[in-house]
């Protein structure tokens, strides 16, 4: 009885901290994208959702190749690619 209750507290700590760990990998994707959204404006001024839709479906891997791409683009078509 007393494993079992051992083993409980064990995984109700694992999903704890695995939820905290999301919840930071979340909050530094979203922090990416606010950052890549105001250069984007800063650059391009008023952008269309479809910037958006892209933005918020992308995760941190995809959000640094627009970043990377946004500082020499001359447009958003040549950040997001031309298959919008």
């Amino acid at each position: 009885q007393e494993g079992i209750e051992q083993g409980k507290q064990e995984g109700i700590e694992q999903g704890k901290q695995e939820g905290i760990e999301q919840g930071k990998q979340e909050g530094i994707e979203q922090g990416e994208i606010t950052m890549l959204r105001y250069m984007l404006e800063k650059r391009f001024k008023i952008l269309p959702k479809w910037v958006d839709d892209k933005l918020n479906q992308a995760n941190s891997l995809q959000l640094k190749i627009y970043l990377e791409k946004a500082l020499n683009a001359d447009s958003l078509e040549q950040v997001f690619g031309k298959n919008l």
